[in-house]
């Protein structure tokens, strides 16, 4: 790869999730002259996503061993599954925005490398469990 440079991508990460949220207390929000209706008033929530990640691996050459050499770079796209469930609180600011506050706590699997085997091409990733904790504010633009 002499004389050309290594091209990045200029977003190193991104997610893509689906999620359900149940509004409650719709009733007695009303009732007390509060914010209510569509999208607006508390809510539980809960999230299923993918956060990906563009990662670049260093392919070595083991045939010099014990001091490999570098024989290529490769880019790859590594997932990360997430499970969340959330508090939240979505309000109106003015016509045309909304305001949307939420905190949770999750589990997700988390891609990690084999230590031992540094200079082994793998094409298989190995996940571990953690734990995981959110806070989210948001501004969304409506019609």
């Amino acid at each position: 790869m002499f004389g050309t440079r290594d091209k990045e991508a200029l977003v190193h990460s991104g997610a893509l999730g689906l999620g359900l949220r149940y509004y409650y207390n719709q009733a007695g929000h009303e009732q007390h002259n509060r914010a209510h209706g569509a999208f607006q008033g508390n809510y539980l929530a809960l999230e299923a996503l993918t956060e990906l990640d563009r990662i670049r691996y260093f392919l070595y050459d083991t045939s010099t061993y014990p001091y490999p050499g570098a024989e290529s770079i490769e880019y790859r796209t590594q997932a990360s599954p997430l499970l969340n469930v959330y508090w939240g609180l979505q309000r109106r600011l003015g016509k045309h925005f909304l305001f949307d506050f939420n905190t949770g706590v999750g589990i997700i699997a988390k891609p990690t490398s084999d230590q031992y085997y540094l200079f082994y091409r793998r094409d298989r990733i190995l996940y571990y469990l953690d734990g995981a904790f959110a806070i989210n504010l948001r501004l969304y633009v409506v019609r």
